[in-house]
């Protein structure tokens, strides 16, 4: 039987993390993430119900949300079968129990006498006894770390303190608010009762202006009343001595028809306000249409005058320039003259050869030279070509370009010109701006004289309106002559309301006096006028400060509201009211709060040292309890190992094993004891197994029945090896198994010594026997050392 792979997955295994093929030989997992842990896998060595429970005494066995599940894939029979730390039924324990070599290596190293299993005076009863007591005093230990109803023991009383250490920790944490918030809630507290204090203070300031304007509002509508009182009396009084007889006797349908004149008289005084407005609008808009007309004739003139001076400089420049071409023309014909004449003596100073006619010489000899070379090389033939051609072009016309770019009688008219054409473009500028201009102060005319019709046409209606209106008033105060005497325009509204109130009865008045009696009663409340007076005065001090005799030092309000014109608002004093209401109920709700919060914060203290010192009790106990877990799994699966050796007794071919442990001992300490254990050929591995590079050998059969010679290597090497050299053996016997089968041996993490040597050795006796055995060995370890050096061995490596 092999074992084809190894799956790492989730718990219920619905995703595959990592998927391990499992070879020939040696495999090393290396397990090294946080997630993968290698406790779910001691599973495999014990299914005691002791392994379900982690430090917190929650289950993670089999449906942990928080542990990966290790599944086994073996071939046997060309049949799978497959074995998962999740499995619920207890079939995995024959198999794997015998295959794994794991925490009970810690216990049973030391407490194992193998020394006692190599000597031939032992007998099997003995031997079966001390396997019994050793068993029976691992499982008292066992026991007293945890009963088997795990109700009583080391461990029970750790997890029942650990669980009441937590409950404690919870409620003290759901009683007491968090560290900081307590004092951060307390300061964002006291930050908003100083907001809502400078608040509280704003109203106030408020309040009392509010206050100091009533006080002045109600004394300055004391005078108004007052005011309208003596008036009322003054009208009544004075226009009612007025009314004549005929006005005492005067009709509704007379009375009406004054009120529609004078109501005539008011749509004429309107009409006539209008017309001035229109007038005085016309006159503005005028005025400004003027003003540019004169800015834009301005504008016309200073170009007007700028186009003369401009004529005349472009008449003076080209008289000048048609002087300066008459002379250049004689010049050039004296030029002439001159060449021809003196052409002999050029010639005689231009002797050949010169240097010009060299460059040409030269020039005709490298055009010849690559006429020449066109035949054999082409491209040397067509540069020196192209070179003769340019230096005899560059000697030929370098007395042309030289003449051309010395005459500067030729240069006179492109200036000349260039000069001509800037004033012609600012004439041509000027000549524009001017026809704009013009046409600019035709508009205005025509604007200027259409606001001079408008303002005659309404000058003539305002002056129709206002003879109109002096018309209608002169036959308003003549009507009203005979019911009121001589009157002036500005009291007839005062003799109309009097004929109309008389026309009634006299009871409209007595009931006006009443009532502004009574509003003036109300407003006094008790206080006399004196003393109204004198809050008055104080108000406007306190208001305003001392203005008459010129203190501007104002008071306090006066700096809050620098103005001299405050208003009274009832509205807005009611609302400052109601505001500060809240205001001061949110104040004292705020300092309630943060008294009760202060005094809490006190009381936390105290829980917060208690808390402190339950969470340092919880800490050890978390501590103390994956302690006691693992001593748990060790003792679990070291009586485990022992109930099946003792199971397995009448199997165990003792001689052969302890001889073979011996040899596999001597081989991890580097000391060869004795001679060999025989071993034959055996048959070559199932398919998918790697042929080995030396033949493959199993033990015999019938191997002499003796106990080793030497067993002194058990006193001197360490016990953690020679109980993994044991283990080996066994599995070559095949006892734990219960069958010859070839099954695989996994070294779960076992106690190996730290000293070089022994790991190196140790790497080395693992591949021999599994060369030796054709046996499949998988070493799950969390050493990063043991990984090195195993990939270093170029064995298969995996790492999840």
């Amino acid at each position: 039987m092999q074992l084809a792979e190894i799956i790492l997955s989730d718990t219920g295994g619905a995703d595959v993390m990592r998927r391990m093929r499992i070879q020939r030989g040696i495999t090393y997992i290396h397990v090294c993430s946080s997630y993968a842990e290698l406790f779910p896998f001691y599973v495999f060595q014990s299914n005691l119900p002791s392994l379900r429970f982690d430090f917190e005494g929650r289950t993670i066995m089999p449906d942990c949300i928080s542990q990966a599940v290790w599944t086994l894939v073996f071939h046997y029979l060309d049949a799978p079968y497959s074995v998962s730390t999740d499995d619920q039924g207890d079939g995995r324990s024959a198999l794997l129990g015998g295959i794994i070599v794991g925490k009970e290596s810690e216990m049973l190293a030391h407490r194992l006498d193998l020394k006692q299993f190599a000597r031939d005076d032992v007998s099997d009863e003995d031997l079966l006894n001390a396997l019994i007591a050793l068993r029976r005093r691992l499982l008292s230990y066992r026991l007293s770390l945890l009963s088997e109803d795990e109700d009583k023991g080391t461990l029970a009383l750790a997890r029942y303190e650990y669980e009441d250490c937590t409950s404690e920790i919870r409620i003290l944490q759901e009683g007491a608010m968090p560290e900081m918030d307590i004092p951060s809630h307390i300061a964002e507290l006291e930050n908003t009762l100083e907001k809502l204090k400078r608040r509280a203070r704003r109203l106030s300031e408020e309040q009392k202006t509010n206050k100091l304007l009533s006080i002045k509002s109600e004394y300055e509508t004391l005078l108004s009343l007052r005011k309208e009182l003596k008036d009322t009396e003054q009208r009544d009084g004075l226009y009612g001595a007025r009314i004549t007889n005929l006005g005492h006797d005067i009709t509704v349908h007379e009375l009406t028809d004054l009120n529609t004149m004078r109501a005539r008289v008011r749509e004429l005084e309107k009409v006539v306000a209008e017309f001035e407005s229109s007038i005085e609008s016309i006159n503005i808009e005028k005025n400004q249409e003027e003003r540019r007309r004169i800015l834009s004739r301005r504008e016309a003139n200073d170009l007007a005058v700028e186009r003369k001076s401009l004529l005349a400089t472009l008449e003076d420049a080209y008289a000048e320039v048609s002087d300066t071409h008459q002379s250049s023309q004689y010049d050039s014909i004296d030029r002439r003259r001159n060449t021809i004449g003196g052409s002999v003596t050029s010639q005689g100073e231009d002797a050949f050869p010169t240097t010009r006619h060299l460059v040409v010489l030269g020039g005709l000899l490298l055009l010849a030279i690559g006429l020449l070379l066109l035949a054999a090389n082409r491209t040397f033939g067509l540069v020196f070509a192209i070179l003769g051609i340019v230096a005899a072009a560059i000697a030929l016309l370098s007395p042309l370009l030289i003449k051309r770019f010395h005459r500067p009688g030729r240069l006179v008219r492109p200036f000349v010109k260039r000069d001509f054409q800037q004033e012609r473009d600012r004439l041509q500028t000027i000549e524009r701006t001017l026809e704009m201009k013009r046409e600019e102060d035709a508009v205005l005319t025509k604007r200027i004289d259409e606001l001079e019709t408008a303002y005659a046409e309404t000058t003539i209606q305002l002056e129709f309106t206002s003879s109109e209106l002096s018309r209608v008033s002169r036959d308003l105060l003549m009507y009203v002559k005979p019911y009121a005497g001589p009157s002036q325009m500005e009291e007839i509204d005062d003799i109309l309301e009097t004929l109309m109130r008389q026309r009634h009865s006299n009871d409209h008045y007595n009931e006006r006096v009443s009532d502004l009696l009574r509003r003036i009663g109300d407003l006094k409340h008790g206080r006399s006028d004196d003393e109204m007076e004198r809050e008055y005065e104080k108000a406007c001090h306190q208001l305003y400060g001392d203005m008459a005799s010129g203190d501007h030092n104002a008071p306090p309000v006066m700096n809050i509201n620098p103005t001299l014109e405050l208003n009274y608002d009832p509205e807005r004093a009611r609302a400052v009211i109601e505001e500060r209401s809240e205001v001061e109920r949110q104040i004292a709700e705020i300092q309630k709060d943060i008294a009760e919060k202060k005094e809490r914060f006190t009381r936390d203290e105290d829980l917060k040292l208690r808390l402190d010192g339950l969470k340092r009790k919880q800490t050890s106990l978390k501590a103390s309890i994956s302690s006691l877990n693992d001593d748990l799994l060790r003792y679990d699966s070291a009586i485990r190992f022992l109930d099946t050796l003792i199971y397995s007794r009448n199997d165990l071919r003792l001689p052969f094993v302890m001889r073979r442990t011996i040899e596999i001992l001597g081989r991890l300490t580097g000391r060869m004891v004795g001679s060999p254990v025989p071993v034959a050929d055996a048959a070559l591995p199932h398919r998918g197994m790697r042929v080995p590079n030396m033949p493959v050998r199993r033990v015999r059969e019938g191997i002499e029945d003796r106990m080793p010679e030497d067993i002194s290597l058990f006193d001197e090497a360490p016990a953690e090896l020679s109980y993994l050299a044991f283990r080996m053996a066994l599995a070559d016997a095949g006892v734990l198994t219960g069958s010859e089968m070839t099954t695989p041996l996994i070294l779960l993490d076992p106690v190996i010594p730290v000293e070089p040597m022994y790991r190196d050795r140790l790497f080395d006796t693992l591949e021999e026997w599994t060369l030796e055995t054709t046996r499949q060995l998988i070493y799950v370890s969390d050493s990063k050392d043991l990984a090195d050096r195993a990939s270093e061995r170029h064995l298969t490596v995996y790492t999840c």
